[in-house]
């Protein structure tokens, strides 16, 4: 894997369509009385009344039961065969969490897509119930959810202080491999993913928050996956897709965050 390389920068993109859902969840987070009542909020507020399928086997959802690091939380999702090139969205939701939309996968031509296993590290604020739904070509909901026993993972401090946490902002290890059976795609971008609510302990106050809100990967001018994501993503955001096979050539990495900077690289497809 290459070395951390400094990011180019990104053209003008439309406003993040993650945003609204964030700033109504913060405001109105503040705890549930049980576990099932924050997910009947969240339920109605993302999906409306649409039928949710539990645990029907079109999605796979692995964390730890109880984590080590609350603030580092692996998460990984996984589609059962008949399923794959058929998902056009997956939604990441962590019930407890202050922001509970942790992130969107979005696969605007699901069949060349072929999402097969997705990967990343999250926060966890809390006990909580963490939720991976599927939406299928034809509009259908699949969903399988996994209870965590973690907590104060959103306002735990960054590992680095703001200021020196600045300084690192915007670079980018990536690799991509090809395969008969799958490509492989790691991704890791060096930003703090600072929540608002930690508190920095130089100066003793809170740290604005200030977070990649989306990551695209696009070939030959075609974009295969975006990944709009929130707070309850970890800092240093790390992400692995494993997709279809696509032919070889380079493959562009686009990533934008809160504060509007814009961020790309490119990177070879090997393996074939």
């Amino acid at each position: 894997m290459k070395p951390f390389q400094t990011l180019e920068p990104l053209p003008m993109m439309s406003q993040n369509r993650f945003a609204g859902l964030l700033a109504m969840f913060t405001l109105l987070s503040g705890g549930s009385a049980n576990a099932g009542e924050a997910w009947t909020d969240i339920r109605k507020t993302v999906f409306g009344s649409a039928v949710i399928a539990e645990d029907d086997g079109v999605i796979s959802l692995e964390v730890p039961v109880r984590a080590e690091d609350a603030a580092l939380v692996p998460l990984s999702v996984k589609l059962k065969d008949d399923a794959v090139g058929r998902i056009r969205k997956i939604t990441l939701i962590v019930d407890e969490n202050p922001s509970p939309v942790a992130a969107v996968l979005n696969f605007d031509k699901p069949s060349s897509a072929g999402m097969k296993r997705f990967a990343t590290r999250i926060r966890v604020d809390r006990y909580t119930y963490v939720r991976a739904i599927a939406e299928t070509d034809d509009g259908s909901l699949h969903m399988n959810a996994k209870f965590i026993k973690a907590s104060g993972g959103c306002s735990a401090p960054a590992s680095k202080d703001a200021e020196a946490a600045l300084q690192d902002i915007g670079k980018l290890r990536a690799k991509a491999s090809a395969g008969n059976a799958s490509t492989v795609v790691d991704i890791a971008i060096r930003h703090p993913n600072f929540t608002g609510l930690q508190i920095d302990h130089v100066t003793r106050a809170y740290t604005p928050a200030r977070f990649i809100e989306e990551i695209r990967i696009v070939q030959a001018g075609q974009q295969i996956a975006s990944i709009e994501s929130g707070i309850s993503i970890s800092e240093n955001p790390n992400v692995r897709l494993e997709l279809a096979p696509h032919q070889s050539g380079a493959l562009q990495i686009q990533a934008n965050d809160t504060s509007g900077a814009k961020f790309s690289t490119t990177v070879s497809v090997t393996g074939f």
